[in-house]
Order: structure tokens, then C-alpha cells, then sequence
């Protein structure tokens, strides 16, 4: 692995870092004053591997149609607590066994720094030429740094103060311009969730979900005027469509797409005046999240109960897709939703008299005909449930 993947000697850094007192993630200390160097593996506490699920995800964000700068929001929220959970990760396991301990093993697990540059490195490997290699770290350390803005300009200027309109162009570079495999990325953060719930209690469900982006421009990819989560109300955002492996104890995102909405996919000018490839087309959310469940599947991920909300559920044809691949799901539906209740289905079809094709269509009536999701629930017995 070449020596620039990882974060390297803290004290090496020094003229880069200590003017912002950024925190560095191999000498924070606990309230108590003790150092924690490293762990045996089988003490490893849960939130130093929240720390690697987390960068996980940053890099899976950076790596989405439309490139990082669209996704600036979603990547710091998720790498909003690593930090914090390594310095709660210290708090709870005290003073790492020192050398020459007998209660030392021969295997242990290396320091955050080291767990970083480890997984650091393998991406490395991954986006390929050297060049690469500098920026991706940087970038994702801008993101662990303090600060509120996690834009390219401020992240360089935090990272080296002294240089930051290099550093600048060479993230932005990275993330806007410089060719790699997105596709090999996405693959690396999917296998590497599925190590990580095989190791941890196992898989539980699959998690559909969106999340609003608010931006206050217009030319970052896919910005519209569309129902932002975030803010819980229509504004100005991008929407990107997720799909998370969960349990009770994590959270991992192994598919992450942005929503293209249908006034920039039928926009030539603002497509290429974004970068749009040509082959991204305009698919409702709930075809984005059904494309990637499929994807999922074939690849034979374990299999989880689909979670998934109204904007997902109340879809007839993704709930069926869903039932086509043999998946359980629990999804949300509107209380307009019409349903047959237990033990009724819709009438044949009228045979067609004469010439032509028969007709398909099933018939209802008014005696016999389909109820309200919302009718059918107050109907049911509390001990029918």
C-alpha cells in the first residue's frame, strides 16, 4: 500500500493540523488520562466498528451518480459521531494492556489511525493511479475533522492552511473529474457490510429509505423544489434513494442513487452543463429502490425483511415485485389504499362472446368490491392481529 494512503505518523502532520486544532484520531485521550493504544480483537468495542461502518459509508456516498459535491450533507451527517465514538469507545474500555503484559495476545487490533489508513489503504487499491490515492484520504479526513462546512474549499483549508488552493484542486479533482470504477466501490462497501453482520448477530432486514438534501442553488445535480425529509416540507433539494442492511445493533448502506427528477433528465443543457451521463435516465423513486433490491438479490445477499414507508409501499407493483423474488416485506400503505378483505377476490371476467381476445379484466361490484386499508383495519379484532 503506498505510504500516502494512510494518515502516518501523527507528528508528521503537525504544521498541518495543530493551527485548527483538529482532533487526532490516534492520540485522543480519555476524562481519566489514559491512552489507549490498542485492544485484544475479542474487547473490541461496538463503536470502533461504527467507526469503519461510518467511513464506509462516507466513501459509498462519494461514489453516487452525481458526484461528492452533491452529497456534501449526506456524508457529513453520517461521519458526524465517529469521532465521538471513538473517544466513548476509550471511556468504556480504559488503559490498553501495555508490553510485556500477560494478559496481552498475540492478536490485537491497532489504534483508530491505523484502523483508518488500513481501510484507507484498500480503497486505495480500488480507485487505482497514485495520484488518486492523496485526495481520497484527504477527502475523507476533511470529513472527520471539525468544522461546520464539509464543502471541498473549507475541508483544504483545514487540512493544509497553508496550501489550500492545491489541496483544493486536487479534491476537487478527484471527486468532479479523475476516472474510476464507482461500481468497485460500491461492491467493496457491500462486501464488507455482509462480513460485518455475519461477525455481529447476523442480518435482520432490508431498509428502504430517501433523504432530502437541502441546497440553496440550482445547478448541483438534480436540485428541484420536491418534499425534503429533513426539513418536512417541500423546498429546495436533492433526493437520494438508499438501501440499508440492518439489525437491531447497525445500520450499514450498501446502495445509495440519486433521484433524478424528470425536469433535468428531459433537460439536455442542464444534463450537460452537470455532467449527467448519458445513460442515467428518469425512474420514480420506488423504481430506484426495486432496481437496487434486484441487484441485491441477484448477487445473493442475505436475504431481510424489506422495511420500507408509504412513498415505497403504497406502490402495487413494487409490493408484488417484491413478493415475485420470494422477499417478506412490512411496508407502509396510505389509509385510501384499497384491499380485499380475507377471503374475497375479484370476480372472473365476463367470457367475451363473439371473435377476439378474452378479456383479463377481474370484476368487482358494488356488494363485492375491495375495502380501505384504514375500513379493513377497524373491522379486525384486536386478537386477529
Amino acid at each position: 500500500m503506498p505510504s500516502d494512503c494512510g494518515l502516518g505518523d501523527p507528528a508528521d502532520q503537525e504544521s498541518s493540523f495543530v493551527r485548527r486544532e483538529a482532533p487526532d484520531v490516534g492520540n485522543l485521550d480519555n476524562s481519566s488520562g489514559k491512552r489507549l493504544d490498542r485492544l485484544p480483537c475479542d474487547r473490541i468495542p461496538d463503536p470502533l466498528l461504527d467507526v469503519v461502518n461510518n467511513l464506509n459509508a462516507a466513501v459509498l456516498s462519494l461514489f453516487t451518480d452525481g458526484g461528492a459535491d452533491q452529497h456534501q450533507n449526506r456524508v457529513t451527517s453520517i461521519l458526524a459521531t465517529t469521532i465521538q465514538a471513538i473517544e466513548n469507545s476509550k471511556q468504556n474500555y480504559g488503559t490498553a494492556p501495555q508490553p510485556g503484559d500477560s494478559s496481552i495476545t498475540s492478536k490485537t487490533t491497532n489504534a483508530p489511525a491505523e484502523r483508518f489508513d488500513s481501510f484507507i489503504g484498500q480503497l486505495c487499491d480500488i480507485v487505482g493511479h497514485v495520484d488518486r490515492h492523496k485526495p481520497l484520504r484527504s477527502y475523507v479526513m476533511g470529513m472527520l475533522l471539525e468544522g461546520g462546512r464539509k464543502s471541498v474549499e473549507p475541508m483544504a483549508d483545514r487540512i493544509e492552511p497553508q496550501r489550500v488552493q492545491a489541496q483544493h484542486n486536487s479534491m476537487h479533482h478527484f471527486v468532479s473529474t479523475a476516472p474510476w470504477d464507482g461500481q468497485r466501490i460500491i461492491d467493496f462497501a457491500l462486501d464488507y457490510a455482509v462480513e460485518q453482520f455475519a461477525q455481529h448477530g447476523g442480518l435482520e432486514a432490508w431498509i428502504v429509505d430517501d433523504t432530502g438534501i437541502p441546497k440553496k442553488g440550482k445547478h448541483s445535480v438534480g436540485v428541484a423544489r420536491q418534499y425534503c425529509g429533513v426539513l418536512g416540507k417541500t423546498a429546495n433539494c436533492q433526493v437520494a434513494v438508499s438501501v440499508l442492511l440492518g439489525s437491531g445493533a447497525q445500520t450499514v448502506p450498501v446502495a445509495y442513487r440519486l433521484y433524478l427528477p424528470l425536469q433535468w433528465a428531459a433537460s439536455p443543457e442542464r444534463r450537460a452543463l452537470a455532467g449527467v451521463p448519458s445513460e442515467i435516465e428518469f425512474k420514480t423513486k420506488w423504481r430506484i429502490a426495486l432496481d437496487e433490491i434486484k441487484r441485491l438479490h441477484a448477487e445473493g445477499v442475505q436475504p431481510g425483511i424489506i422495511l420500507a414507508d408509504a412513498g415505497y409501499g403504497n406502490v402495487t407493483e413494487f409490493r408484488e415485485e417484491l413478493s415475485g423474488m420470494g422477499l417478506r416485506y412490512s411496508v407502509g400503505i396510505k389509509p385510501d389504499t384499497t384491499l380485499w378483505p380475507p377471503g374475497m377476490q375479484p370476480l372472473e371476467p365476463i367470457p367475451r362472446k363473439g371473435r377476439g381476445k378474452p378479456t383479463k379484466l377481474l370484476r368487482r361490484t358494488p356488494e363485492h368490491r375491495p375495502v380501505s386499508a384504514l375500513e379493513l383495519s377497524r373491522s379486525i379484532r384486536g386478537d386477529e392481529w
